[in-house]
């Protein structure tokens, strides 16, 4: 097995497969504000081999049915309010991949269609502009069928993984703790214990590799009030269909950010 753990530039040596990540988005204003964990997003992009193509699954794209943007270029979504107009001014517009959203609906047939209209929103463009900033890289999302079981979302995960071979970066983006009926003002406000302590079980079931854990997140404790609604833990899901077993986990950030939302990432490799 390649150790992707080693190079020159303290980054990864050249992989078989392309790595997929999960990535704690948290805030909108991630994008324009600097942070130790704006830093780990920048120092990612420059360490991961650069992808021929990004597919991202977002937290904020629900969908009946599963759709894939498919377009010549992305435009953006600003789907937030109450935050200041430096945020609406950054311009994120990569280009898309037409061909590849249709093999990607092909690979998940009959579940997946092409969606010509989507823009791309803050769970994407806010950690993308932080990685790769020049927006060169082709980018497409992949929605959140709201209808789905767990085990489907697993399942579609598990049809995207050749993507791997092909030079695609999968990018999960949500939050394995999304509580904000118990957000702080401060960014740097500690978590309560049920925070911590619903984290810590979702890490403890991602080192050990146990899906039917993770699969049964309801069952986690404080899971209720940790992830009252399921958006932001369901991109999780698609990384335990992708993942291999001969994959190697890798902690990117695993603080928290106003209290009650988990920032932890990670990335899996082989």
């Amino acid at each position: 097995m390649p150790d992707t753990h080693s190079s020159a530039a303290n980054g990864f040596a050249p992989a078989i497969r392309t790595p997929v990540l999960f990535i704690g988005h948290g805030s909108p204003m991630n994008a324009i504000t600097d942070s130790a964990y704006s830093e780990a997003l920048i120092r990612l992009g420059t360490e991961l081999p650069q992808p021929k193509a990004v597919l991202v699954i977002s937290a904020h794209w629900i969908t009946s049915g599963t759709r894939v943007t498919s377009t010549v270029r992305n435009t953006q979504l600003f789907d937030f309010a109450g935050f200041p107009d430096e945020l609406s001014r950054i311009k994120y517009t990569p280009p898309g991949d037409i061909a590849l959203a249709e093999r990607i609906c092909d690979m998940l047939a009959p579940q997946a269609t092409c969606d010509q209209f989507r823009p791309i929103d803050h769970g994407c463009w806010t950690v993308l502009s932080r990685m790769y900033p020049d927006a060169e890289i082709p980018v497409l999302q992949l929605s959140l069928d709201a209808k789905a079981a767990v085990h489907a979302h697993v399942a579609l995960g598990a049809r995207l993984s050749p993507l791997r071979e092909r030079g695609v970066l999968i990018v999960a983006s949500g939050n394995l703790c999304h509580a904000l009926g118990a957000l702080q003002p401060e960014p740097e406000a500690p978590p309560p214990r049920w925070v911590t302590d619903f984290d810590a079980a979702v890490a403890d079931a991602i080192e050990s590799d146990k899906q039917e854990v993770l699969t049964a997140y309801e069952r986690l404790p404080f899971a209720e009030r940790a992830i009252p609604e399921s958006s932001h833990y369901l991109p999780l899901l698609y990384i335990l269909g992708l993942r291999r077993p001969d994959d190697d986990l890798r902690w990117i950030y695993s603080e928290f950010e106003h209290g009650s939302v988990s920032m932890r990432s990670f990335l899996l490799a082989g």
